[in-house]
């Protein structure tokens, strides 16, 4: 569903709600391990043909949507009272885990925002995944200043505000942060396990990872062609060190500048864009800034289904059912698995209880 115009309710004592174990593997209906790394486009269409882009791709977009959410679970749990570890997905190892500064009961405090994971295996994947959850805390502030800035290292154009300082706390240096992973894996590699990055949010994710991967797209472009460095980026193919492969799917991503960044974004990163029709909150944020054309998406979706619900139907081992609806109470909810926030009952209608989450 559309988020809320409030955030997440987390207070002093945060409420934990990961899953006590890491969810199965995923499948496609074809019998492949999701997330599959997304096909690059370099011509966008004005919409992409919504079944065949969904029964290619609609199993990595669930997949990735369900570790979002998770993410977004997870997030208060490092500044609760009994913390708990991040819950790793099958095949996939943690990195980093990298924080911005919001507001945390009533102070400023560094909050989990995005979780960097790399594939355990080449058998598994050869891609970086970048996930970065929704407004948890006190975020509106973020989505609300929206003036715009130019920032060269993002690319064309002008950008929001206060995303883009955002993102700074997560892209970091080289000695920490997003870049340093990336110097790390990729840059410096010393082997050739990742090849690729999939960057993927919801709502203020999809804004901030709208600049990351752009910024991740011109920072890889520079350093695997560096003259005073020939061995950067040594374990990539010919083609990718000459054209990085960075994609972007994004949920209801808040747009994150202008047109003219809009256009420079749509020729380097390969992106995807899952948007349903009316979606409140998005339409109020893009009053500053027309992007329609960023990236490519199928088109929009009835309200009356949630991402969960609908992407579930292309995964082929799909056992929890997200496609309940409710209009009844707080109580009625906690009977079974119903799409959070139809209609908003605070975190418990965002992470049932029975059957536990996920």
């Amino acid at each position: 569903m559309a988020e809320q115009l409030y955030a997440v309710d987390v207070r002093p004592d945060p409420f934990c709600s990961t899953p006590e174990q890491p969810p199965p593997a995923l499948y496609n209906t074809r019998g492949q391990l999701v997330p599959q790394p997304l096909a690059r486009r370099a011509k966008l269409p004005a919409q992409l043909p919504v079944n065949a882009t969904l029964q290619r791709e609609g199993a990595t977009y669930s997949w990735l949507y369900t570790q979002i959410f998770s993410l977004l679970g997870w997030a208060p749990c490092p500044l609760s009272t009994t913390p708990k570890p991040y819950p790793e997905p099958v095949g996939w190892k943690l990195e980093v885990v990298l924080n911005i500064t919001s507001m945390y009961g009533k102070e400023f405090t560094q909050v989990p925002t995005a979780a960097v994971l790399r594939p355990n295996t080449t058998n598994v994947s050869r891609q970086l995944l970048v996930l970065i959850r929704g407004s948890a805390f006190d975020e509106n502030r973020i989505n609300y200043d929206y003036s715009q800035i130019a920032a060269p290292a993002y690319g064309d154009g002008l950008i929001h505000r206060r995303y883009y300082k955002a993102s700074e706390q997560l892209w970091g240096d080289e000695t920490a942060g997003l870049q340093a992973v990336l110097k790390k894996l990729i840059v410096d590699a010393t082997s050739g396990r990742v090849t690729s990055v999939l960057f993927a949010g919801h709502s203020i994710g999809g804004g901030l990872g709208t600049l990351l991967a752009a910024r991740t797209e011109k920072y890889l472009a520079k350093e695997c062609n560096s003259t005073t460095n020939p061995g950067a980026c040594k374990f990539l193919p010919a083609a990718l060190r000459a054209k990085p492969l960075v994609s972007l799917v994004g949920f209801a991503a808040c747009n994150a500048g202008n047109p003219a960044f809009a256009a420079d974004f749509n020729k380097r990163v390969n992106a995807r864009l899952m948007d349903f029709e009316f979606d409140r909150v998005r339409k109020f944020l893009t009053a500053y800034n027309t992007t329609s054309d960023r990236g490519q998406h199928p088109p929009p979706l009835s309200t009356t289904l949630a991402y969960r619900c609908m992407l579930s139907q292309f995964v082929a081992n799909a056992k929890v059912d997200w496609c309940l609806l409710h209009t009844g109470d707080a109580a009625e909810l906690a009977k079974a698995t119903y799409c959070g926030n139809f209609p908003p009952y605070g975190i418990a209608s965002v992470f049932p209880t029975t059957p536990a989450y996920p």
